[in-house]
């Protein structure tokens, strides 16, 4: 049995029925194999867009994502790095072919790719012989989901899967055992006493806080978290990784992920004294967890799986080291016929109002006779067809766009909404939803991506008119790359390379056969969206929105995830007196903003 024949049926064995080929130029075999064994392929038209689709994939469908790559291994750094950041189960394989004579000046075989790709996956190794692919595969599989979980890299010498073995039937009977356990890791639960010790810090604060992280998803536990907040009557609020983990129906829910919750994220941090941190790692997206943005006299309560992640900015007054959804089902199990105090309501209903009133001074700005539509309208629109076709995932690629949708969209559960938050990497929304696709069905696909981001890859729409992936992308065109310009017009009241040509990305999904529809007046927005939606085609709305419409949370962002941006008064008065910024009440608005949460 050759090398091939014992990779394809060891993955089948996993449970993989899907893979992404970074190439088809020397991977024929490799698609016959796998189709051989019905492992469904896509190949991308560009190779960096392979590990994005696998990011998708795997994070809707809490599955280890597979890639196969063969020469161009270099073009999947980006995907790798992005997935490893937000820690995706990502399986990626490099064929490593047998090369010829070299040049003198330049030999591809110096370039040792497993120490490259060693910082940004969790296992590497190399295979020469094909009778150990098997057990590496099993190696492979575990390390991509254990505690945190992240992508590994495994090279594949070619000559190994032309290797002819004496692998058998009870070889594979062994090994899919083996597969089939690899993935069973151990989940440990709490220490009795302290999951006594939580209870009573919870049960001893006046102003306690859930904040959940991107583990609650991983770990299965968003159900009974806010079972948890509602029981104890803590108010909940998500980091961006956990985008979605809070529920917008639980009456704890006090808002949309981090700063996109605008004043109540800002006060339940600055005036929270008991923190329950679960399954998160506190990033610059939400400030880090340390002062001056976070309360200095809060005591973190900590649950994570992986250790690294606990007391890794602010310090935890109680580590427990525990897989989330068993440790938070003790403490429910323990709070049984608990009696939250009456003073908890007064908080929850103080950042509720907060919220509430940021959420309606976005709607009322938007409402305004602006002479372009407000990005607002936009998501405002939108949010009347997500209410209607209930059953839908989101991918969010951009700067602004992100903290617009972030804003006014509430996901319809958890696993429903997807952004590379560990890098904010541009470009990765289209592929990133393509394997949201894979796993969703039927269900509806929308992809919200700036104009600059949607650039990145483009090209894909004639992978999405090649396989008939229908997923709808809506387009904030703005002609800039507005989170960064608006950066400089506060700081230095100009604008340096942060304009993008005014395109009809429309016509350019028509030109891939695609169907696309251009808006320029906000009348035409949901008419636009229903014939997307209705065409059942791979489909561009591309809306013209206004420039100078900059989102509040941005200021909270590049406060903290731009270490001080320097917003200047100065800036702020020459971009004014140039009239490149607007004195109206989107400006008014801003300071406002300002003078609430970082006075």
């Amino acid at each position: 049995m050759k090398g091939l024949e014992i990779f394809a049926r060891s993955l089948i064995l996993s449970g993989v029925d899907f893979c992404v080929l970074a190439q088809e130029r020397g991977l024929e075999d490799v698609s016959r194999a796998f189709a051989g064994q019905g492992i469904e392929t896509l190949v991308p038209v560009s190779e960096t867009a392979a590990m994005m689709i696998a990011d998708g994939y795997a994070r809707a469908g809490r599955r280890p994502g597979v890639v196969v790559s063969r020469g161009e291994i270099a073009k999947l750094i980006t995907g790798t790095t992005s997935a490893w950041a937000d820690k995706t189960p990502l399986l990626l394989f490099s064929i490593v072919p047998e090369f010829g004579d070299q040049s003198p000046a330049f030999d591809r075989r110096k370039v040792e790719f497993k120490e490259v790709f060693k910082p940004i996956t969790r296992f590497q190794a190399r295979v020469s012989r094909a009778q150990d692919i098997p057990e590496l595969l099993v190696r492979s599989f575990r390390e991509a989901v254990s505690l945190r979980g992240g992508p590994v890299f495994l090279e594949i010498e070619a000559s190994a899967l032309e290797e002819e073995s004496q692998f058998g039937e009870s070889d594979f009977e062994r090994i899919a055992e083996m597969l089939k356990r690899a993935p069973d890791l151990a989940r440990p639960c709490a220490a009795p006493e302290q999951i006594e010790q939580a209870l009573a810090l919870l049960g001893s604060a006046s102003r306690p806080l859930i904040f959940s992280g991107g583990g609650v998803f991983r770990s299965g536990a968003a159900e009974e978290l806010n079972r948890l907040a509602e029981l104890l009557r803590i108010p909940i609020i998500s980091s961006m990784g956990g985008m979605g983990s809070a529920f917008a129906s639980n009456p704890c829910y006090v808002g949309p992920p981090s700063y996109l919750a605008g004043e109540a994220f800002h006060a339940a941090i600055k005036y929270a004294d008991v923190v329950l941190a679960a399954g998160c790692v506190f990033s610059g997206l939400d400030g880090f967890g340390l002062p001056p943005l976070w309360s200095k006299s809060i005591r973190f309560i900590q649950v994570n799986i992986d250790p690294e992640h606990i007391g890794f900015n602010p310090r935890a007054e109680l580590a427990i080291l525990g897989d989330l959804r068993l440790v938070i089902s003790q403490m429910l199990d323990r709070a049984k016929g608990c009696v939250a105090p009456a003073s908890r309501e007064k908080w929850v209903a103080k950042l509720r109002r907060l919220n509430q009133e940021h959420r309606q001074r976005i709607i009322n700005e938007a409402g305004r006779n602006w002479k372009k539509i407000h990005p607002a309208s936009l998501v405002l629109e939108l949010s009347k067809f997500t209410t209607e076709i209930k059953d839908y995932y989101v991918v969010l690629d951009g700067g602004n766009t992100c903290l617009w949708a972030g804003m006014l969209v509430d996901l319809p559960g958890p696993g429903r909404g997807f952004f590379p938050t560990g890098m904010g990497t541009l470009g990765s929304g289209l592929p990133m939803a393509m394997g949201v696709k894979r796993v969703a069905g039927d269900a509806k696909v929308l992809l919200l991506s700036g104009d600059g981001s949607f650039l990145y890859n483009v090209q894909e729409f004639e992978t999405l008119r090649k396989y008939k992936i229908p997923l709808v992308t809506i387009i904030f065109n703005d002609s800039a790359w507005n989170m960064i310009r608006a950066g400089q017009m506060s700081s230095y009241g100009e604008v340096y390379g942060t304009d993008l040509p005014e395109s009809d990305y429309a016509a350019v999904a028509r030109s891939f056969g695609c169907f696309g529809v251009k808006v320029r007046k906000k009348e035409e927005i949901a008419g636009a969206i229903r014939e997307a939606l209705a065409s059942k085609a791979p489909a561009v709305v591309d809306v013209d929105i206004d420039v100078d419409s900059i989102p509040d949370s941005l200021i909270s962002f590049a406060l903290v995830e731009f270490e001080g941006a320097p917003l200047s008064m100065k800036g702020t008065l020459k971009s004014i007196l140039s009239g490149r910024q607007k004195l109206d009440v989107r400006l008014w608005n801003q300071v406002k903003y300002i003078f609430k949460n970082f006075r």
